[in-house]
């Protein structure tokens, strides 16, 4: 059969044609993840973004933009993360010292004693 192919004469067809076999033999990547505007980068992981979120780079980002306000923002949410973080290290150190001081006593163990054994 001496047909041309159904795409020959059809640019839309052809373009989605030659774009489908760049993605097949892996020549062509697709966008995919959150993309930050500002910063002009796209991230696979959405938790890099929200990372890339509290960054010096992204907020000086933002000034330079004009969005001095937006840039606030995001400095108060890495601050209430910091502090947030800080709390639930303390919480989990104090339940550590005192699942130790509740084993200890359980033994007849003094800390002294327990410090020296590990």
């Amino acid at each position: 059969d001496s047909r041309a192919p159904d795409w020959h004469g059809d640019a839309r067809k052809k373009e989605a044609k030659d774009r489908q076999d760049k993605l097949d033999r892996g020549e062509l990547l697709v966008a995919i993840g959150p993309y930050c505007v500002p910063c002009g980068k796209r991230f696979a992981k959405q938790s890099v973004y929200d990372a890339h979120l509290s960054g010096k780079k992204h907020l000086a980002a933002l000034e330079k933009l004009g969005r001095a306000e937006e840039a606030m923002v995001c400095r108060l949410d890495v601050e209430a993360k910091r502090r947030k973080n800080a709390e639930a290290q303390a919480r989990a150190e104090a339940q550590r010292t005192q699942t130790s001081y509740a084993g200890n006593a359980l033994s007849g163990e003094t800390e002294e004693e327990a410090a020296r054994r590990r």
